[in-house]
């Protein structure tokens, strides 16, 4: 199993943290930040893509921790290494255009 890799980006940037994983059958991926289990739908900041990919779009300082992904299937499971999240200031574009609500 290979998981995520530390990584460092501004807010309000994008962020893709991998989990590759192989089974038959195929696993099933879930994610945990700081230890809680994330949803796999119904929040608008994050989705598990079906690679088993976890994707953070426009991410602020609330984002930052640790990520971990598992996998899953009837034969047992594995968990990844841990990767840390660190988000770098505010994106003055973002910052500028949510303030002023003059930007597309």
């Amino acid at each position: 199993m290979e998981g995520p890799s530390n990584k460092t980006i501004m807010a309000g940037d994008n962020v893709l943290f991998t989990c590759l994983s192989s089974g038959d059958p195929k696993p099933d991926i879930t994610w945990q930040r700081n230890g809680r289990q994330l949803l796999h739908s119904g929040h608008a900041n994050y989705e598990i893509l079906n690679s088993g990919d976890l994707l953070l779009k426009r991410v602020g300082l609330l984002d930052e921790g640790d990520y971990t992904c598992s996998a899953k299937n009837l034969h047992g499971g594995q968990r990844s290494n841990t990767a840390t999240l660190t988000v770098d200031g505010i994106n003055s574009r973002h910052f500028y255009c949510k303030a002023n609500d003059q930007c597309n």
